[in-house]
């Protein structure tokens, strides 16, 4: 669906924007797969890219402490339930989640190339490019085909850095990658495909 207002300060006009995929949130069974999956710890940054409500990154941050999460959505009436969604979770939960109302594929995908301490950067100033050690996708074949850009830049600069990322794309696959594992144990067998590219797997 359209809309046919403008948010006001974001710049994004919804004639301008290519939905990733219609509002459909993950289950609580499948948000709790994901993260076990993606197995979080304290040092890592996850992103959501396509965030909607803001309902995984919640949970990830809630059930990982020191993780800090990122989510990106282009919709700000999604993107406002989901800073108010954090909004009411402990403040030492909260300095730990950043919503961003932007579109995706317009996110700057090149590198200051300061190679500054992931731990000492503040969670509003996380970049994808530089910073994300996993990524949470729920997105429609067509929106997976837009992203191919950034993710293929994405994981070739962790090649070259020897850092590893993991990618989780939930109901569809990135048919010009192999993943590593496809998890079909969620109720009514909707797969979740796991992928993970440099450093080590270890």
């Amino acid at each position: 669906e359209r809309r046919e207002n403008m948010d006001e300060g974001s710049g994004i006009q919804d004639d301008e924007v290519f939905k990733l995929a219609p509002f459909n949130p993950s289950s609580d069974q499948i948000q709790e797969k994901a993260l076990e999956l993606l197995k979080l710890s304290a040092d890592d940054v996850l992103f959501d890219l396509g965030c909607g409500d803001g309902r995984l990154l919640c949970s990830a941050a809630e059930k990982c402490p020191g993780l800090r999460c990122v989510g990106v959505e282009v919709d700000p009436v999604f993107a406002t339930r989901a800073k108010e969604r954090a909004e009411k979770l402990p403040s030492d939960v909260r300095s730990r989640i950043d919503i961003r109302l932007e579109d995706v594929l317009k996110i700057p995908m090149t590198t200051d190339g300061t190679n500054k301490p992931t731990r000492e950067t503040s969670v509003s100033e996380l970049t994808l490019l530089d910073d994300a050690m996993a990524l949470y996708l729920f997105v429609l074949p067509k929106g997976i085909v837009k992203l191919m850009p950034i993710l293929n830049a994405l994981v070739e600069k962790r090649n070259r850095d020897c850092k590893r990322i993991r990618i989780l794309t939930y109901m569809f696959k990135i048919h010009d990658w192999e993943p590593i594992l496809v998890d079909k144990t969620a109720k009514g067998g909707c797969p979740i495909y796991y992928y993970e590219f440099g450093g080590s797997s270890s």
